[in-house]
């Protein structure tokens, strides 16, 4: 049997961390600077210098890669910052891209290995 195109799907982190290990970029604007940085305690130009990378057309961010995975990541998969973590993954999966103009996550559009991430029934 065919799978149907575009179901809706519904997401519950189960916090295994994987989202935080693929590929990609974690980015960062002035409040999740703002907010990380008292999380931890620290100034915000310490924790931009002491975590985070700068290019212009990228603004602030982490370079999440095969020979680097996020710096708030612990050896047992969960995020360090959890609690002041950036907007990119508060919003995780619900990106613009993996969504229909209602704001539905959708199977034909989010392709990515989540176990959080099943069938809306």
């Amino acid at each position: 049997m065919k799978e149907k195109k575009n179901l809706i799907l519904e997401f519950s982190c189960k916090g295994c961390g994987t989202c935080c290990k693929e590929k990609g970029y974690v980015f960062f604007n002035e409040s999740d600077i703002s907010k990380a940085a008292k999380y931890l305690n620290l100034n915000p130009l310490v924790f931009i210098n002491k975590y985070l990378n700068y290019e212009d057309s990228l603004g602030y961010h982490i370079k999440v890669d095969n020979e680097n995975r996020c710096h708030f990541l612990d050896e047992k998969d969960k995020c360090l910052i959890h609690k002041a973590k950036p907007t990119q993954c508060k919003t995780f999966p619900y990106w613009k891209e993996y969504t229909d103009k209602n704001g539905n996550l959708i199977s034909g559009k989010f392709k990515r290995p989540c176990k959080g991430v099943k069938v809306k029934k």
